[in-house]
């Protein structure tokens, strides 16, 4: 996540009333930071929507109370990064405006993924990837990039936990993973990226790119970590600096905001009875000899009939009653056409 525009509480205030955004984001970060700042803007199904960074629990109850009824809908941050809990606050608080929880790690780490399978495509299979840091982001973003085979070193400041990070994560992995994860050593070296989350600043040294490929990408997932010596003294590596721009995950927050109120839970998912006849869709695990449906509203296909457990009964195990039933729903459906 950006680091939040320094500005007073009342001019923030001013700043959304006055551009009247459909959506707000209210979030926390685990760094020391202002008690309030506001994000840059951002656009999500083509609507404003606008972001303020909060620690401090009496200013969270002031924002939540001036801006319920006043925006459509409120992203209320679910993670506990400081002594303050946004979400439990905005439930209770949040009575006229559409409330829904939000992961801004999971939208930091889909912005970082994308990144990468932008930068090196179909060639990201076995990609030599660096990730500083043993936080929350760092460690889901090693396992998705090693999951895509890319051969991915950790490094922190505690061993120790550097390497129960690497066992846990070797253990997850599929089974035939033919990159596992690895601790870094200063004997690895022809580094095609690395990637830091860490919330300290300057860390990232001009000897810790002496590891790095010529022409690879330092991406500064967290702020400020590059030092100004590591880019003043790596122009000869021609080294891609990137920070990196979180707004890259904004599809991945469209799509569950869409979703919560997607047709899929009014139209395709539930159970309902049709001729006398026990039917189900979309997920729903009906009993053994229901009717399993491509959608309960206005159905237009049958998968089949449900075994009990999750799944499917074969052909050769109809009764006649199961065959009467699929007749009856077949012409239910034809005729509803």
């Amino acid at each position: 996540m950006k680091r939040g525009v320094k500005m007073s509480f009342m001019n923030i205030i001013e700043q959304v009333l006055e551009h009247n955004p459909r959506y707000l984001f209210i979030g926390s970060t685990a760094r020391d930071s202002e008690k309030i700042s506001l994000l840059p803007n951002r656009f999500i199904n083509n609507e404003l929507a606008m972001s303020i960074l909060v620690t401090d629990e009496e200013i969270c109850e002031q924002i939540i109370n001036k801006f319920d009824g006043e925006i459509p809908t409120i992203f209320a941050d679910t993670e506990s990064k400081q002594d303050i809990n946004i979400y439990q606050k905005a439930l209770t608080m949040v009575k006229n405006s559409e409330l829904l929880p939000y992961k801004p790690n999971d939208m930091t780490v889909e912005a970082t993924d994308i990144l990468i399978n932008n930068i090196y495509g179909k060639d990201i299979y076995g990609k030599r990837i660096l990730v500083l840091g043993t936080g929350n982001i760092a460690v889901k973003i090693s396992l998705r990039l090693a999951e895509r085979n890319c051969k991915v070193f950790i490094k922190g400041r505690n061993s120790l936990k550097v390497s129960n990070i690497v066992t846990v994560l070797n253990s997850i992995l599929p089974r035939y993973s033919s990159n596992k994860v690895e601790a870094f050593e200063e004997n690895i070296n022809q580094l095609d990226t690395l990637i830091s989350f860490v919330s300290a600043e300057r860390v990232i040294s001009s000897e810790l790119l002496l590891h790095m490929k010529d022409n690879a990408y330092v991406v500064d997932g967290g702020i400020n970590n590059l030092s100004e010596d590591a880019i003043s003294n790596s122009f000869d590596k021609k080294l891609q600096f990137i920070r990196l721009d979180t707004r890259i995950g904004l599809p991945f927050v469209e799509a569950f905001s869409n979703s919560v109120n997607s047709e899929f839970f009014k139209e395709v998912i539930g159970k309902k009875i049709i001729e006398g006849i026990d039917c189900v869709s979309g997920g729903i695990i009906g009993n053994r000899g229901d009717i399993i449906l491509d959608k309960i509203e206005f159905p237009t296909q049958i998968v089949g009939i449900a075994n009990g457990i999750g799944g499917l009964l074969n052909e050769r195990e109809y009764s006649a009653k199961n065959w009467q039933q699929l007749s009856t729903i077949k012409k239910s459906i034809l005729y509803s056409k």
